[in-house]
């Protein structure tokens, strides 16, 4: 399916603002830091300052420098988990975007900071999002298309339609966050060729496939080898093999931290197994909530942004791919995980 285009009102819009505050949803991956990167890129192009808004600048930053080592210049960023003063010389004319996501709950205390310091004139007229999931909240001149693989393609579109140049580093980051949310191009269906056709125009402009995998799965500590086996030792199976649950304990996290937890392998041997439709990963965060991915087998039917939807009000994200935070017991969350499983 053809990827929308973004509406005149939008880029009429994005054009005429005097500076931005950028916020990717917390736990910001690949998608939402290389996105919010781009746009940051473009609206430099415009001579519209921006900052980026994080929940948490070290999480970002672990992306950032992934994202950096494809590019020849490095990027002038500026990044900030709180407002400040400094916001002040983005002008008068003040918009707040979100970018992969449209939910203020996954921006966490984000919204309430921007709403007290009276940066935007209005924080409904002067909220955008631009994202590819599916969800019920809607601001001013938004672009979202939930039938996008990833919100790096929307950012393709808005290139496009700003007239931006497209620079080698601005393709390398755009074609960053594409190969990073359809699991390097992995993900995609028959109905998202335009996407190749995107990607095609992107290397020929400076990405470079190759150096981009390198950047993204590249070379990982031994201790995650470590890791991976501890939690293939725990699978459990449902509906005979046709689900697999694994999950990490608090000692794996105290041993591993959250840097040697790698989960893009554990997903990938998980759905490679035969007769498998469906993965699921509970781990613990640093907060001790639990959090759960899920990912289905490109043949399947399951819906995983149901399942995760099931289980908390702010689970959601796609069909093949989705994710939940909850706070309870490891033990609970297993529980509403199944009970959800068995529902959908």
């Amino acid at each position: 399916m053809t990827v929308k285009a973004p509406g005149k009102k939008f880029i009429q819009t994005l054009s005429s603002i005097s500076g931005a505050i950028i916020t990717p949803h917390d736990g910001a991956d690949g998608d939402a830091v290389a996105s919010s990167v781009a746009l940051s890129l473009m609206l430099e192009q415009h001579g519209i300052p921006s900052f980026i808004l994080t929940t948490s600048q070290s999480d970002f930053n672990k992306e950032l420098l992934k994202l950096c080592s494809l590019l020849d210049d490095p990027v002038s960023l500026t990044i900030k988990e709180h407002i400040d003063c400094s916001f002040k010389a983005l002008g008068d004319n003040i918009y707040h975007i979100y970018i992969d996501c449209r939910d203020a709950s996954r921006i966490k205390y984000i919204k309430e900071e921007i709403d007290a310091s009276g940066l935007l004139k209005d924080s409904f007229r002067n909220t955008i999002v631009i994202d590819h999931h599916e969800g019920s909240s809607k601001f001013v001149a938004s672009y979202i298309d939930p039938h996008s693989p990833s919100t790096g393609n929307l950012m393709y579109k808005v290139a496009l339609k700003l007239n931006a140049e497209l620079t080698p580093t601005l393709s390398r980051v755009i074609y960053y966050a594409i190969a990073s949310d359809t699991a390097n191009f992995r993900h995609l269906n028959t109905s998202d060729a335009d996407t190749f056709m995107d990607a095609s125009a992107l290397v020929k402009r400076g990405a470079n496939p190759a150096f981009t995998y390198a950047a993204m799965f590249g070379r990982k500590e031994m201790d995650s080898l470590f890791y991976l086996g501890k939690v293939l030792g725990g699978i459990t199976t449902l509906l005979g093999g046709k689900v697999i649950i694994t999950r990490d304990d608090r000692d794996m996290f105290e041993k591993f931290g959250k840097d040697k937890r790698p989960s893009g392998n554990l997903y990938d041997m998980m759905l490679q197994t035969k007769g498998v439709e469906l993965v699921a990963f509970l781990k613990y965060t640093i907060e001790g909530k639990i959090e759960g991915s899920l990912r289905v087998a490109p043949a399947a039917t399951w819906k995983a942004h149901k399942i995760a939807s099931l289980i908390s009000p702010t689970g959601g994200g796609h069909k093949k791919a989705a994710g939940f935070t909850i706070d309870c017991t490891m033990e609970e969350a297993e529980k509403k995980l199944i009970d959800a499983i068995e529902r959908v």
